[in-house]
């Protein structure tokens, strides 16, 4: 099956609030409408599974914003 393997497995879309605060932030800086941003967000809402990551252990990361994308991986 080689790179169409995912294909046939379920996944699921975690995230959590300040993930999706960030990407509103994002599309905004980008010139997104106020409309089209609410209207990603509330699909990611939909279709993800948001919930509260456990806080982890002092990581050494370049951009310290990124734990929060480290934790949400970890605890999902």
């Amino acid at each position: 099956m080689g790179g169409k393997a995912a294909i046939w497995r379920d996944y699921k879309l975690i995230t959590f609030l300040p993930i999706l605060d960030e990407v509103e932030g994002v599309l905004r800086r980008l010139g997104i409408g106020e409309r089209e941003i609410e209207g990603y967000i509330l699909r990611l809402m939909e279709i993800s599974e948001i919930f509260a990551p456990k806080k982890i252990k002092e990581t050494p990361l370049r951009d310290r914003d990124d734990i929060k994308i480290l934790e949400c991986a970890v605890s999902g």
